[in-house]
């Protein structure tokens, strides 16, 4: 077994993706979703952040597929970071016991920001 080592890569074609949601992450809107983030990890950035300030609800396979989202990045060197996690869904990551597993920013993203 060895271990791998991680690291920024050098090959990264964007250090950050910011993805708005602005909709609720259900079976409905999964699949759109889903390809948004595929495309994104194509993309290779260093982060990618998923703003979830403007989703109201969030199922089961909606975490699955930012699991996945979050393994797939690890595993060339980037990170997920998930931003504006209403207490919602805050409880649902914490009751799924993977809370711990996404870089949370509540901070609210600069563009949102109205004077």
């Amino acid at each position: 077994m060895t271990a791998q080592t991680l690291a920024p890569h050098t090959d990264s074609l964007l250090p950050i993706i910011e993805l708005l949601v602005v909709d609720s992450l259900d079976v409905s809107t999964l699949i759109r979703f889903s390809e948004q983030l595929e495309d994104a990890i194509t993309l290779r950035p260093d982060r990618l952040v998923v703003d979830l300030a403007g989703c109201d609800y969030m199922d089961a396979q909606a975490i699955r597929v930012l699991m996945d989202t979050h393994r797939s990045l690890w595993l060339q060197g980037g990170r997920l970071t998930l931003r504006g996690v209403n207490p919602a869904t805050m409880r649902l990551l914490t009751l799924a016991g993977v809370r711990d597993v996404f870089a949370i920013d509540n901070h609210a993203a600069q563009s949102a920001m109205v004077g």
